[in-house]
């Protein structure tokens, strides 16, 4: 799931934790490698040999993770790199490491010509009369520029870009820009050139051997799979305490992404952004502002988003959305306790439940250790008493968790019988088995999953779609089944580094493997995110859907009619107009955006016209959108226990008037209701 990340992207490096033991001196690189090799061949489920396919990958990733925007290097300096492409495992296999700081070197040479560059050309009147323009050729794979005059020649189109871009937020009216360009030009072109000065001086300010080289460990476990990664102590630190769960915060975790831009990485359940529901992974953060004072982003290391995050108690968080749209999102601190409140149940015109699933987390902290299965126990407790006639469960956008709790949370739902199959490295296939006699709710249920839903997740949905126990709807999930876990690669010297390394596959209770294909719904709907490339399969040296022999068969539920069940709501969906309007914004978005293929002139009027078209486009579509969503909506209310816990919290009451907002006017929430509806259900 993880893809290359720039060296512009926000690192944890040892500055940041001086104090430790592995900050002290610089890890020995060829013992780290040695190391590293040794553990992922050990214990990574299909370890790749040391050869001349290692070696190309390896630099392939390597290289991309040095300048994923190809904006630091030229082709001279690639074809220099290249001289090497096949002698990456001759250098490891020969304990000759020192090839590394031929590439070092180079980065900070080329970051300080940046630098130097874009400090001049902030003395310089820049051109917006010439016939330059802006391409997207969608069939065209960008390339590094030629050489450094070329790519200097890019920097300065695409800080002009930057400069018009920022002049049309000004106002909506062609002529009051044009009438005031002379005023807004010279300042926002300061501010913008001093912010990717900022960035690159960030990053030159650094440890550029130890970032290299780690970005080179890095690669090594990514050409085994997507899923492994290296991690320092001071990564692998922040990565188990962003799983803590008792302690005061907003509940986000922020990161740099590879443009500066400061970026929402991860939410943890329970939390204040969780309950508030508005914000989302990977929404761009672009102000913070407490009663006391208000953080300027236009240059700013994620340590310090972190330190004013820490000492503020509330905050209002400007964030823009995938989609463009901006929200202002006042949050104040809680507790998060994952064991509490971190799933609620809703009852949907007063016969059926719904409960949001965003993680499979699990309480370490808690002495029985339990999590996300034992939530949705409460949870459908409370809807019995409600007396609803079925169930709906929405995996949308979650990207997994504990694999023991979808084991738990899938024997609440069948009567015993093989859940899943897992196998490691050389060993023989496990069936994973529910014991449990019995389940807690054998209604009908719904479950939806999208592009976003993985590992866990997929897993929950396989199993319970095997046993014909529910119906599936929505896209085809991510195509993650495998798991993960964190070792040390020496276990003799820790100061050496971590990694995240892949063990094992899960397989159905058939044999058959969702990894790389994902989960294929029951009833598949249209979604904003067809056609993004969303999915395991997207990335590199994944690994592949495969089978294996199954050794105690299933026994799927009898479902009469699931056949003309599936058919009416097919029929649903091609005639819903909502769902089908969703198929528009995709393609807008996809042509205006992903797919581009268009050219404007680099002027005031070019970029005008372009970011008007587009964003009055948007907008057109987001209120038609927005009035159908308002049609035949949802008459959603919290079960009575919940309404009772709520009443005496007035931030909370607030937050779950949003959610039972949402709840009503969504699309696929709507023909998930209709399927339990349907009279051949009952």
């Amino acid at each position: 799931m993880n893809k290359p990340q720039s060296l512009l992207t926000s690192l944890t490096i040892c500055v940041l934790a001086i104090q430790t033991l592995s900050c002290q001196q610089e890890p020995r690189f060829c013992e780290q490698i040695a190391a590293l090799n040794t553990t992922l061949e050990e214990n990574h489920y299909n370890a790749k040999p040391i050869d001349d396919d290692f070696s190309r990958g390896v630099f392939e990733l390597f290289i991309t993770s040095l300048d994923y925007e190809k904006v630091i290097f030229t082709k001279k300096d690639i074809e220099t790199f290249n001289t090497e492409k096949d002698s990456l495992d001759d250098f490891i296999n020969q304990n000759n490491c020192s090839f590394i700081d031929r590439y070092s070197t180079v980065l900070k040479t080329k970051i300080q010509s940046r630098i130097t560059f874009l400090s001049e050309l902030k003395t310089e009147k820049l051109d917006y009369e010439s016939l330059d323009s802006i391409s997207y050729r969608r069939d065209k794979e960008y390339t590094y520029a030629k050489n450094s005059k070329r790519l200097d020649k890019f920097w300065t189109k695409k800080i002009r870009l930057n400069i018009l871009n920022k002049i049309y937020e000004k106002d909506s009216t062609l002529t009051y820009l044009k009438a005031n360009f002379s005023e807004f030009e010279p300042q926002i072109k300061d501010a913008i050139i001093t912010k990717e000065i900022c960035l690159l001086e960030d990053l030159l300010s650094q440890d550029i051997d130890l970032l290299t080289k780690e970005r080179f460990l890095n690669s090594i476990t990514q050409y085994q799979d997507p899923n492994s990664s290296f991690f320092n102590y001071s990564e692998k630190e922040s990565f188990v305490n962003s799983l803590s769960s008792n302690s005061l915060s907003f509940g986000i975790v922020t990161d740099k992404n590879e443009k500066g831009d400061i970026i929402v990485a991860y939410i943890q359940p329970g939390g204040a952004a969780f309950l508030d529901q508005r914000m989302e992974a990977n929404d761009i953060v672009l102000g913070l502002s407490s009663k006391k004072e208000t953080l300027d982003l236009n240059c700013v290391s994620n340590e310090h988003i972190t330190g004013f995050i820490s000492e503020h108690e509330t905050i209002v968080f400007k964030v823009k959305k995938n989609s463009g749209k901006i929200l202002d999102i006042k949050l104040t601190k809680t507790v998060s306790k994952v064991e509490e409140n971190s799933v609620r149940g809703f009852v949907i015109n007063n016969e059926f439940g719904y409960v949001k699933i965003s993680s499979f987390y699990t309480s370490f902290e808690s002495t029985n250790k339990q999590g996300l299965a034992n939530d949705v126990a409460k949870e459908i407790y409370k809807l019995k008493k409600e007396h609803i006639k079925g169930l709906i469960l929405d995996l949308r956008f979650n990207g997994g968790g504990s694999i023991g709790e979808a084991l738990d949370l899938v024997g609440m739902f069948i009567d015993r019988g093989p859940i899943t199959i897992l196998k490691q490295k050389a060993t023989d296939a496990e069936t994973v088995k529910d014991f449990n006699r019995g389940s807690i709710f054998t209604k009908p249920i719904v479950v939806i999953v999208n592009s976003f839903s993985a590992s866990a997740s997929e897993l929950f949905a396989a199993a319970m779609q095997d046993y014909n126990r529910a119906i599936i709807v929505g896209t085809n999930s991510f195509g993650k089944a495998t798991g993960q876990v964190i070792l040390p690669i020496s276990e003799n010297d820790e100061a050496l580094g971590y990694t995240k390394v892949t063990i094992e596959k899960f397989y159905r209770v058939s044999g058959k493997s969702h990894q790389s294909t994902g989960v294929v719904p029951d009833v598949i709907f249209p979604s904003f995110y067809d056609d993004f490339e969303i999915g395991e399969q997207y990335s590199p040296h994944t690994l592949k859907t495969d089978s294996i022999p199954f050794s105690l068969k299933h026994r799927p539920l009898e479902f009469k009619n699931k056949d003309t069940i599936l058919a009416n709501a097919q029929n649903r969906v091609i005639a819903s107009e909502g769902l089908q309007f969703l198929k528009k914004m995709n393609a807008f978005y996809l042509k205006n955006n992903l797919h581009k293929n268009t050219s404007f002139s680099l002027n005031i009027e070019g970029v005008y016209n372009h970011n008007d078209k587009l964003v009055r486009g948007w907008e057109d579509l987001e209120m038609t959108f927005n009035k159908l969503e308002k049609t035949d909506t949802l008459a959603v209310t919290n079960s009575k226990s919940t309404q009772q816990i709520i009443q005496f919290n007035e931030e909370d009451s607030t937050h779950n008037t949003l959610i039972l907002d949402e709840i009503a006017t969504d699309f696929y929430i709507k023909e998930a209701t209709n399927i339990l509806t349907d009279p051949l259900n009952n």
